[in-house]
């Protein structure tokens, strides 16, 4: 800025008639004594000037149309703004000039310790003068220093290589996933072993996908698609006066049906050959952990358009009954609707339990 100024003030004397002779160096504005330009006027005029010295013809900061071209602190910033360099320890940057007054250096700042790097969410900047350090705007990653200094989120990556023995953490432990181990051989990191990586979320109350959410987006349940009579799912036999029997199953995602077909086996006992037999009964029911319970209905022979029976509201069994035919077989193949209470529920876990008699 110094020299700036002195070769500015030199260019606008040589046009200035100057007389012969000459004063001892030192003598400057003011004196009546003629000037030898050739010898004392570069000494003379390379005084100290700072910001707020005003010499006519050049614009300085001070919100004055110094150079009296019609516009105040002008330059040869982007905006036609008055700009001049700057520097920091960690680099170096300009300032612009607002309204009489500079704003801060564009230069990278220092960080409390004395170094120039940064760290995600770091309330100081590796390349503004203010704002947050976020990721990509940061400098070299240094290696083995502990700092993410290029802002990429990662720390010493990169070609920093390590000793061959050396273990590290790798993977993420969110949700069921877990991290793993790497090792260094021969100065460069291993795979990650060890580790558990996400998996497609399921209804089972876990965050298996490793998002931090538990069973969201989930398209079905494990037996989909039986969300129509035609498409319905087998579960074991119902054997006569066999062991109760259970399954599980959930409705995903909000609004899902679930179908199910059971067949009844009859067992052999005695009865008298084409008389009636009453009753066979596939006796239901249907829980569930939280919650509301899903409403169960029964089928008999074919899906039909009306259950042959439902579970009433609060009520969580039902039983099929149906009459028989001695010497004939009297099994069944009987269909399970279950849908939600209310369609809203997302991941809804239930079990269905049954078991066949015959109740004569």
């Amino acid at each position: 800025m110094k020299r700036a100024l002195a070769i500015a003030l030199l260019a606008r004397l040589a046009l200035i008639p100057l007389a012969a002779g000459c004063v001892e160096a030192g003598d400057g504005p003011g004196s009546d004594a003629p000037i030898d330009m050739a010898a004392d006027v570069v000494e003379w005029f390379e005084i100290p000037v700072d910001s707020e010295t005003i010499v006519e013809g050049l614009e300085i900061c001070n919100g004055e149309d110094d150079d009296e071209n019609g516009l105040i602190d002008d330059g040869t910033g982007e905006h036609g703004e008055l700009i001049e360099a700057c520097s920091t320890e960690c680099g170096e940057g300009f300032r612009s000039c607002f309204n009489g007054e500079w704003w801060p250096c564009s230069a990278p700042e220092t960080n409390p310790d004395g170094t120039c790097s940064c760290e995600p969410g770091d309330e100081r900047s590796c390349e503004t003068p203010w704002g947050v350090c976020s990721a990509g705007s940061g400098g070299d990653e240094i290696c083995d220093n502990g700092i993410d200094d290029d802002c990429d989120g990662s720390i010493d990556e990169g070609d920093c290589g390590c000793l061959d023995g050396d273990t590290k953490e790798c993977g993420d432990d969110t949700g069921e996933c877990r991290v793993g181990t790497q090792t260094c051989h021969s100065g460069e990191w291993g795979e990650c072993t060890g580790q558990v990586g996400p998996m497609p979320e399921q209804c089972n109350g876990l965050d298996d996908d490793c998002d931090d959410i538990v069973d969201n987006n989930i398209d079905g349940d494990r037996y989909e698609t039986n969300n129509e009579c035609s498409y319905w799912e087998r579960i074991p036999d119902a054997v006569e006066d066999g062991v109760e029997q259970a399954f599980e199953a959930t409705l995903a995602p909000a609004g899902d049906v679930d179908w199910f077909k059971v067949h009844t086996v009859e067992g052999s006992h005695v009865c008298v050959p084409f008389t009636g037999q009453c009753c066979f009964e596939l006796r239901l029911s249907i829980s569930v952990t939280e919650g509301p319970t899903p409403k169960l209905c029964y089928y008999l022979d074919d899906c039909g358009t009306t259950p042959d029976g439902c579970t009433g509201p609060g009520e969580n069994s039902v039983t099929a009954s149906y009459s028989g035919t001695c010497s004939y077989d009297d099994g069944k193949i009987i269909y399970l609707q279950i849908t939600e209470p209310d369609g809203e529920i997302n991941c809804h876990e239930y079990t269905v339990r049954y078991r066949f008699v015959l109740n004569d």
